[in-house]
């Protein structure tokens, strides 16, 4: 995690650095970057479900009450940690030229970074990455989608909006590969199926269309649906730049 003390602190980020403690039972003097690394292994191993600050202090051979002195609470924890995995994903370059191919690998190693971690992109739904990990990335992705030529409306949104498809995507492909024990669901090839058949039998003339597009409704292929769903997003931004160029300029 980047230790540059040049961004401000998110007002919402509660701090508790004055919080004097007492570490009877620590192995080894207590910091913010440790007590990180060690949620990041149990979220790891075990799920994001799995951790507590009183989980996390029997990881760390202390109590839960000795960890408030580095963080306020579970919550800001949980900022940091979003902050700390956010430094695992190279920041692209901008290239006036070629804005689209770097927002493209950025959001693939965004969602491989993800899946590495877990169930841990369901804390990015709607949180905002403004850590000193975080800050950087949206200032390039900000720069790439304003060289492309998108509005500034357009071009705030569009980072918001690959995010959310980011996040969601790590999520629900999480939610297939990490089943659990005594689990009876079935898995995604299987439900997949199960879900293609039901399509098909549907009465074709009341709803021909859903027993047209069975198969493509129900592809189970995850890699394919992430490149394609990216595929459109960055299609429809290109139009708004397009819409905003010099008639000239056009293709």
């Amino acid at each position: 995690m980047s230790s540059d003390n040049t961004f401000p602190t998110p007002p919402w980020w509660r701090t508790n650095p004055a919080r004097p403690t007492r570490e009877p039972l620590a192995r080894e003097p207590l910091s913010r970057q440790r007590i990180i690394d060690a949620a990041m292994t149990i979220v790891d191993t075990e799920g994001l479900d799995a951790l507590s600050m009183r989980r996390l202090g029997d990881e760390l051979g202390t109590t839960a009450s000795a960890l408030y002195a580095h963080v306020a609470d579970k919550d800001n924890l949980i900022e940091l940690m979003f902050d700390h995995v956010l430094s695992e994903v190279p920041i692209p370059e901008v290239d006036p030229d070629d804005w689209q191919k770097p927002l493209e690998q950025y959001c693939r190693d965004a969602l491989r970074v993800m899946l590495n971690h877990r169930d841990l992109a369901r804390v990015t739904l709607g949180r905002a990455p403004f850590g000193p990990n975080g800050l950087p990335a949206m200032e390039n992705l900000l720069a790439l989608t304003r060289a492309g030529g998108l509005p500034d409306r357009v071009a705030a949104y569009a980072v918001d909006l690959l995010g959310s498809y980011i996040g969601a995507t790590a999520i629900i492909c999480d939610k297939y590969r990490q089943p659990e024990a005594g689990d009876d669901e079935p898995d995604r090839q299987d439900l997949s199926s199960q879900m293609r058949g039901y399509l098909e039998q549907l009465p074709p003339e009341r709803f021909p269309i859903l027993v047209a597009l069975a198969h493509p409704l129900t592809d189970a292929d995850g890699d394919a649906r992430f490149e394609l769903g990216l595929d459109i997003i960055l299609r429809g931004l290109a139009s708004y730049a397009e819409a905003t160029a010099p008639r000239s300029d056009r293709r």
